[in-house]
């Protein structure tokens, strides 16, 4: 039966090496409750349910999710339900993808000043983009998306935007237009967005010393060009939303206390500007610290919106700007996205007869606390009984 499991995880990694870290390393609550969270996912810790086959009268069991926003098992669910939501929103206009990249001379505020640095990432990019915007008569849509990992799981602070190509008129009797293959001068937004976040950043942090160097050297904010279709914008909103510092399709090894992954070195691109993909082999120690890392302190908001989509009346913004645009002679895409999406269907096909269906006949109760205390002399499901 297909489990949607792959030969090595997160969650193996953390029942294994996560009691060691949890003694030999700092963490705050956030942290804590995730490696204990992802560690007890899809075992029998979270309880499940057993499943029969209505012909064969083969069994299954199915554990439960612990639904921790960390979690790379969870997030397709996640990611999905949030995708749904944002469906209603879209526009029939274009839609540019940008990234607001920062020196990395701030890296190291990540650790000590994480809300600080990433809330003026957050107030600089949108206000630039804003600046420029209402040069142009109007408010955007705007869905912003922080985050602070490379490819490496390194420390790598960004920003995700998806911005509509085009504003809404402030009087809201007008859809403004900016091209359907141009926003706006990256060089002149790249300088308003580092003028902005260092007048943010030394604001919020006043004792910050940042070297004359830093200041004088240019920034440039990546711009892609628009998307075609809502379909487009949609599945390429869910692979920034609700994405964890690693999947585990790129953890290929685990094995003497070490976890070999895989990950895109951007640093050696090929004629077509495609990076090589490389691995990486770690002590399981250095990689849950690296993932810990990434883990947002309490009631941080990782998405925002901004323009249309923001305020409180941003339904009656919406309604006009589609309106507006749908008067334009658009086309919108409905995307085909499940209606329903949970752990596991009831309903699947039995995989050894392949025509009978699986039907739930036992719900199985957890049998312990859902944060737990690791063992290393583990049962098939990961602890000991």
């Amino acid at each position: 039966m297909k489990t949607g499991r792959t030969a090595h995880d997160l969650g193996k990694i953390f029942r294994i090496h996560g009691q060691e870290y949890e003694y030999t390393h700092t963490m705050f609550s956030e942290q804590r409750k995730a490696l204990r969270a992802i560690a007890s996912c899809r075992t029998s810790r979270l309880g499940g349910h057993r499943f029969k086959c209505s012909k064969c009268s083969y069994e299954d069991i199915s554990y439960n999710s612990c639904r921790n926003s960390n979690c790379p098992k969870c997030q397709g669910i996640n990611r999905r339900e949030w995708v749904r939501k944002r469906i209603e929103e879209l526009l029939p206009v274009p839609y540019f993808h940008l990234i607001f990249t920062i020196s990395d001379f701030f890296n190291n505020l990540h650790h000590s000043y994480y809300k600080e640095l990433y809330n003026a990432v957050f107030s600089a990019s949108s206000g630039a983009l804003l600046h420029f915007f209402k040069k142009l008569g109007g408010v955007p849509a705007i869905t912003s998306i922080a985050h602070s990992w490379g490819q490496n799981m390194c420390i790598h602070p960004h920003v995700h935007m998806l911005v509509t190509g085009g504003c809404l008129s402030f009087d809201r009797s007008e859809w403004i237009r900016t091209g359907n293959n141009y926003l706006f001068n990256v060089e002149k937004l790249s300088a308003e967005f580092k003028k902005r976040f260092l007048r943010e950043i030394e604001k919020r942090i006043p004792e910050l010393v940042i070297p004359e160097s830093i200041k004088e050297k240019e920034w440039v904010v990546f711009c892609k060009k628009p998307f075609a279709g809502a379909e487009t914008v949609v599945k390429y909103l869910g692979r920034y939303v609700n994405r964890s510092a690693i999947a585990n399709s790129r953890i290929i090894d685990f094995s003497n206390g070490e976890v070999t992954f895989e990950y895109k070195n951007y640093k050696k691109c090929d004629k077509d500007n495609i990076p090589e993909t490389a691995e990486m082999t770690i002590p399981a120690s250095e990689f849950i610290r690296r993932f810990m890392q990434h883990i947002a302190p309490s009631n941080f908001r990782r998405v925002r919106f901004y323009g249309i989509t923001a305020g409180r009346e941003y339904k009656a913004k919406l309604k006009a700007a589609k309106e507006l645009t749908l008067l334009e002679n658009f086309t919108l895409q409905e995307p085909d996205i499940p209606a329903g999406i949970p752990d596991r269907e009831p309903d699947h096909l039995c995989p050894q007869c392949e025509s009978g269906t699986m039907e739930i006949i036992e719900t199985l109760l957890a049998h312990g606390p859902p944060f737990i205390t690791f063992f290393n002399e583990r049962n098939r499901d990961g602890y000991t009984a």
